[in-house]
């Protein structure tokens, strides 16, 4: 993932699973800020079933202008747990 992507490019845009099913919808983008001038992607912010989850960009397999793909077949929500600030 060294390619420049902007954030506009993500944002609304559809998160995909392996099989290319649409498990949600980009929110944000997490990035860590420090010395670097492009800072680093952590992860998303993605909406599921009305919430929003944060995904760790490690769950990220593919990231190109206008879609994502999440590393594996699907993200369950369980009820109990899943907030504001709860990450998967």
């Amino acid at each position: 993932m060294n390619e420049v992507i902007q954030l506009s490019a993500l944002l609304r845009r559809p998160l995909f699973d392996l099989e290319g099913d649409r498990i949600g919808r980009v929110q944000d983008l997490v990035a860590r800020v420090g010395e670097e001038p492009h800072p680093p992607v952590e992860g998303v912010v993605v909406r599921m079933e009305g919430r929003d989850l944060f995904v760790p960009i490690r769950k990220i397999v593919e990231l190109s202008h206008g879609s994502m793909k999440y590393r594996g077949k699907r993200i369950d929500l369980p009820s109990s747990s899943v907030g504001r600030g709860n990450s998967y």
